[in-house]
């Protein structure tokens, strides 16, 4: 179900282009997932497995899409503009600070109807820059941390201990634990199966704060559908949010540090364990899935064509039929011509050759008879 590697590309074009154009009904549309490049010693691919192995759990996508990964901000950009994808995740981490070359391509692709899921650095305003607050409407100005606490956990037997001043003991690891609580603001699609409230361990996440004082301040797009799904309980700041205007997003303003190693307090394994959190991320892509209409207008404008070029051909067909025909009648009527002008010249010859000289020696004979008889 997931495709990775140089072969990207290759693979769409063969494997899902050509049997477009084709007319092929048993293609199936591509999910793009975007989890950045390797950064240091941080593999970033192994993210986006994680991910895309909680897509291919959902049993309503099971079977229905190809789920292509990707590293590369210019390959993403190319993809972006393939007819058969039907959805993007856009996992941004604190590892990739910038995304602005992704900007162009997901803003049109959004505005042709497409659906997008973004997590993490996708609501911030210095990463995806004028996408932030339209496609990603958090207007995020940086990340706020609710409470955190230091923890002393032994070494060997794993126990923690809250600490007010981050020391420990020599047979200790200290960690700091940051927290969030999601609330349930608005009941809606995503929300199914998921708890009114649930707290995220080890977790920051992006909002409208004043650079100086900190406050924060709720700001929503003046244009399309604004819904708050969950928000903190300490800001009561926006935590998932959908939007819907020319395409559809649903936007999360945490997960946003993500490492690939299991000793890492921020390790990924921490929030997509958490079957609160999966269940609402499987609920956000199967409702952007849903909602998206780019690639079903893609495929039935291939669809029309395909039936033009259908009736062109037949048109051909019939011309080329009608064609032989009449070149067939054509050819009959000048072999019936050339065997009655043959058969006249057989008969002209016949009569010259034949039936003339044969009239003339039988004179000459009764020529002699009658002389000889005298």
């Amino acid at each position: 179900m997931r495709k990775l590697g140089l072969v990207i590309i290759g693979m769409i074009v063969w494997s899902v282009v050509y049997p477009v154009v084709l007319g092929q009904e048993d293609v199936k549309p591509v999910i793009l997932l975007y989890h950045g490049p390797k950064k240091g010693d941080q593999e970033l691919s192994v993210y986006g497995e994680a991910l895309a192995e909680l897509i291919e759990q959902d049993s309503r996508l099971q079977g229905e899409a190809e789920i292509v990964l990707v590293g590369d901000q210019d390959l993403m950009n190319t993809l972006l503009y393939f007819p058969q994808v039907k959805c993007v995740i856009l996992a941004l981490t604190t590892w990739e600070l910038e995304a602005q070359r992704l900007v162009p391509s997901l803003e049109w692709y959004f505005n042709q109807g497409g659906s997008i899921v973004g997590i993490g650095n996708a609501g911030k305003g210095d990463v995806t820059f004028r996408l932030n607050g339209s496609i990603f409407p958090l207007f995020g100005t940086q990340y706020y941390t609710v409470n955190p606490t230091f923890v002393c956990v032994n070494k060997e037997t794993g126990e923690e201990r809250i600490v007010e001043i981050p020391r420990c003991n020599d047979n200790e690891v200290r960690q700091l634990v940051r927290q969030t609580t999601y609330v349930q603001s608005t009941d809606h699609e995503i929300t199914q199966g998921v708890a009114d409230e649930f707290t995220l361990k080890d977790s920051r996440f992006v909002a409208h704060l004043n650079t100086s004082t900190k406050e924060f301040t709720h700001m929503v797009p003046e244009e399309g559908d604004y819904t708050m799904v969950y928000q903190d309980n300490d800001l009561g700041a926006p935590l998932v949010v959908v939007y819907e205007d020319n395409g559809t997003t649903v936007t999360f303003a945490g997960t946003d540090q993500m490492s690939v190693h299991e000793d890492d307090p921020a390790y990924y394994g921490n929030i997509l364990e958490d079957e609160n959190f999966v269940k609402l991320f499987q609920n956000s892509v199967y409702y952007a899935w849903n909602e998206e209409t780019k690639y079903e207008d893609a495929m039935a404008r291939a669809q029309q064509k395909f039936e033009e070029m259908e009736q062109e051909e037949e048109a051909l067909k019939e011309q080329v039929e009608k064609s032989q025909s009449q070149e067939t009648t054509s050819s009959l009527m000048r072999s019936v011509l050339l065997i009655v002008v043959g058969l006249v010249l057989i008969a002209i010859i016949a009569y010259f050759c034949f039936i003339v000289p044969s009239r003339e020696r039988g004179a000459e004979v009764e020529e002699v008879t009658e002389e000889e008889g005298q």
